[in-house]
């Protein structure tokens, strides 16, 4: 509340110079319009209302546009700069012999060029921002060119009033009375302030193209105007070179109303940025209304994109090592014009929009200062789900991990030691049946006795083969490994629905593992399994009859389910406990 009463007091305290700065202008163009009419074969507007048009618009355009800006502080700097300029364009026509003024004849003589050089350094700092070393140096030749080869050298080196023009006023400025260096120092000036416009152009442009995506949108209008102006300057500077005298005529005054033009487009477009951000601040008061309280999870997105009117708006935040993810830390693709939210110093979130959207950098520094906690709030969720999906696959990893040295376990002691005693069991009776009748009953007995410790040993090896991976649910399935646990439980087991196609290995390993250990991890008198697919998920139920307490004796294959993004609930039931697991088949 204190620093908005603090912004109105200050823009009140502006408006005590609207008025006088109003009269300001009025008065230069209405000026302007008296010397033009006085003598119009000096003008460089052309005679009649469109001359009037091409002469009051383009001035009175730029100085309104630097005069809100300065009453809103909005593009200060750059907005002062063209409202200097658009002076400088009614002045520029007062080196007209009917001004009546020394001191305005003299205005004239030195600021009839400098319109070029004062728009300059307003384009370089549009929106915000500095010139960079090589822009300082073509702005600095500007004005050396503009202001003192082509307006201060030629009138400190001659006074048209004694150069033959009776009708001129004083030319306050001349030491010297030397009318043909100061015409050769003209015509080098505006050679060399042809080039000179021409190289600001490029320069421009290429400012503009090589700003980021918001800043160059931003400064697209600005940069085309000034750059249009600039290059009809040398156009029309080439065309006085191409004539003797360097007097005005049509082409000249054709080219300075396009010159006009370019400037009410500036001015245009300088307005039309603050109708865009004025549009989208009123959208951002609504945002700070909505964000008033903290959104769920995903709400700041849905928020942002009612704000702005995008439907197609997302929102990533930047993790440590560089992926882009969204609150709930799924990976988010670039698609499309970005912008970062930046506070601090530091990307917060990318936000991606339609085209044209956040042109204006100033408008994303708003959007990052409306929605500030829940920025900060959503890349926090943002950062724990992404460890969380990380530490998920990590187990995923550990568990495929153990199933596959299970799955070679379970190979090795089938195809290795499992066949090696099957052998020698093979050998021993081969080798009794093969046995004399004379052999004494001693060694019969002993020869029977480790036939049964060694299928007793091959069916103990078995059973633990089995136990650590059961090679049947890896060859044909959920439904035959679980009719295979429950021919071999030591409890009845009751089986009423197995799916009979086959799921991801992870899922079908998960819902074996769960009815193994439901069966075999707590007393029970009686098993009944049910397994179904429903949609996208693996539903495991057993009733455990006559087992009553739960325990913790289930966390075992908790972990397992709970590694796939499953849930295992243990509850009473009629008789004892039941244990329903979901697994999610698409993990």
């Amino acid at each position: 509340m204190s620093r908005s009463l603090t912004a109105g007091r200050r823009a009140g305290s502006r408006t005590w110079a609207l008025g006088p700065a109003l009269l300001v202008g009025l008065a230069l163009g209405l000026t302007t319009v008296s010397v033009v009419r006085g003598e119009p074969g000096f003008a460089l507007a052309q005679p009649g209302a469109s001359g009037l048009v091409v002469l009051l618009l383009p001035g009175w355009s730029l100085m309104l546009v630097g005069l809100v800006a300065w009453l809103r502080r909005e593009e200060t700097v750059p907005a002062v700069w063209f409202a200097v300029a658009g002076t400088s364009w009614f002045v520029a026509e007062w080196n007209n012999p009917t001004i009546g003024s020394d001191t305005g004849f003299t205005a004239g003589l030195v600021c009839y060029a400098l319109t070029s050089g004062l728009l300059l350094p307003g384009v370089l700092s549009y929106p915000s921002g500095r010139a960079t070393r090589v822009e300082r140096v073509v702005l600095v030749a500007g004005w050396a060119l503009t202001a003192v080869v082509i307006g201060l050298l030629p009138a400190l080196l001659a006074d048209p009033a004694d150069d033959g023009c009776r009708q001129c006023p004083r030319d306050l400025l001349a030491i010297a009375d030397r009318p043909g260096l100061a015409t050769d120092v003209t015509r080098t000036g505006v050679a060399l302030g042809a080039a000179w416009a021409v190289v600001a152009a490029a320069l421009v442009v290429r400012r503009a193209l090589v700003a980021g995506t918001a800043l160059r949108r931003a400064r697209a209008g600005v940069s085309a105007a000034v750059a249009a102006y600039l290059v009809l300057a040398a156009v029309s500077a080439l065309h006085l070179l191409a004539s003797e005298s360097l007097n005005i005529d049509g082409d000249v005054r054709r080219l300075h109303a396009a010159q006009a033009v370019a400037l009410v487009a500036l001015a245009g477009a300088v307005a039309w940025g603050w109708t865009r951000r004025r549009r989208t601040r009123r959208r951002l008061a609504r945002l700070v209304l909505d964000l008033a309280q903290t959104p769920p999870p995903g709400g700041l997105r849905d928020s942002l994109a009612v704000s702005l009117g995008d439907g197609s708006l997302r929102l990533g935040y930047r993790l440590a090592d560089g992926r882009l993810v969204d609150v709930a830390g799924r990976p988010v693709e670039l698609d499309g014009p970005s912008t970062p939210l930046v506070r601090a110093g530091r990307t917060v979130a990318l936000l991606t929009h339609r085209a044209g959207l956040l042109d204006d950098p100033r408008i994303a520094e708003e959007v990052t200062s409306a929605a500030r906690l829940a920025l900060e709030n959503e890349q926090l969720q943002a950062e724990l789900a992404a460890q969380l999906a990380h530490l998920r696959s990590s187990r995923q990893r550990v568990i495929a991990t153990a199933d596959a040295t299970r799955r070679r376990l379970e190979r090795d002691l089938h195809d290795g030691a499992q066949q090696q005693l099957v052998g020698l069991l093979l050998r021993l009776r081969l080798d009794r049946a093969g046995w004399a009748s004379s052999t004494d009953a001693v060694t019969r007995d002993r020869a029977a006795e480790v036939e049964r410790e060694l299928e007793a040993a091959v069916e103990e090896l078995r059973d633990l083969a089995r136990g650590i991976f059961p090679s049947v649910l890896a060859e044909e399935g959920l439904a035959a490994a679980v009719e295979d646990l429950a021919e071999d439980a030591a409890i009845p087991v009751t089986v009423i629905a197995v799916p009979e196609q086959r799921l991801p290995s992870a899922v079908e390993s998960a819902g074996y593992f769960v009815v193994s250990e439901a069966v075999r991890g707590k007393a029970a008198r009686q098993a009944v399994v049910c397994v179904a697919l429903e949609e996208d998920k693996l539903r495991v139920g057993v009733d455990l009859v006559g087992a009553l307490d739960a325990g913790d004796w289930f966390t075992s294959f908790e972990d397992r389910v709970g590694a796939l993004d499953g849930d295992v609930v243990v509850e009473a039931s009629p008789g004892g406990l039941r244990v329903e697991a979901v697994i999610p088949c698409a993990s």
